[in-house]
């Protein structure tokens, strides 16, 4: 007599997803986080990073494809790129990048044609 065949346990697939915090790179902290806010008659977008530690705010005008984890890509590039005092900007609420100290298309605080 033969035994009853065992089923094979399923094995769930994991799925990776994107995160939405980010390392902030001014205090280093897991608190960065990024909203996207499309601009109207463009196929841009405006991304505002903003620290819930440190208070860093960064803009930066990326392509409406662009996910939050691309729009991270260019803060970090903004913020190693700034030549100012971060402290001071971020004393008086301000938000850097996105605007003189960037001479890329599309990260400049004027939408591109």
């Amino acid at each position: 007599m033969g035994r009853r065949k065992k089923r094979k346990k399923v094995v769930p697939k994991v799925v990776k997803r994107l995160p939405k915090i980010f390392l902030c790179p001014n205090c280093g902290r897991q608190s960065l986080s990024i909203a996207m806010t499309p601009i109207e008659g463009s196929d841009y977008s405006e991304a505002v990073a903003r620290c819930g530690e440190c208070g860093l705010c960064i803009k930066v005008i990326v392509p409406k494809l662009y996910q939050p984890v691309d729009a991270y890509g260019k803060v970090i590039d903004i913020f190693e790129s700034f030549e100012g005092d971060i402290e001071e900007a971020i004393s008086r609420n301000e938000c850097i990048g996105g605007g003189a100290n960037t001479n890329e298309p599309g990260e400049s605080g004027e939408v591109p044609p």
